[in-house]
């Protein structure tokens, strides 16, 4: 591997890819697991940490910033994708809970 190759590996690290990967994955064991107020967290804190630049930086170097000085309106969007996903767990999990409860009567 070459000098550049590394550091474009190490930029790609730095700007909150393994934590979005594990976030991510995290979400989606809640949800296979049942476990949807988790998943629901997962997402929610996931939009939050987005929103800062934490995961999903728009900046090129990939580091953190206040939204509302980012020159951007991408981590509102962001939060918003990650909070209607939230939302649609929600649903999912509410729905599952009175469909459990409908085959116990």
């Amino acid at each position: 591997m070459s000098l550049v190759q590394l550091a474009g590996v190490m930029v790609m690290l730095s700007s909150g890819f393994i934590l979005t990967a594990m976030l991510w994955g995290a979400a989606l064991a809640y949800l296979l697991d049942g476990r949807f107020r988790a998943a629901l967290l997962t997402l929610g804190a996931c939009g939050l940490l987005a929103l800062f630049g934490f995961i999903h930086s728009v900046r090129p170097e990939g580091g953190i910033y206040l939204p509302w000085r980012s020159g951007s309106q991408l981590p509102y969007h962001w939060l918003a994708a990650y909070w209607s996903a939230a939302l649609l767990v929600y649903t999912l999990g509410r729905r599952s809970r009175r469909a459990a409860g409908r085959a116990m009567v």
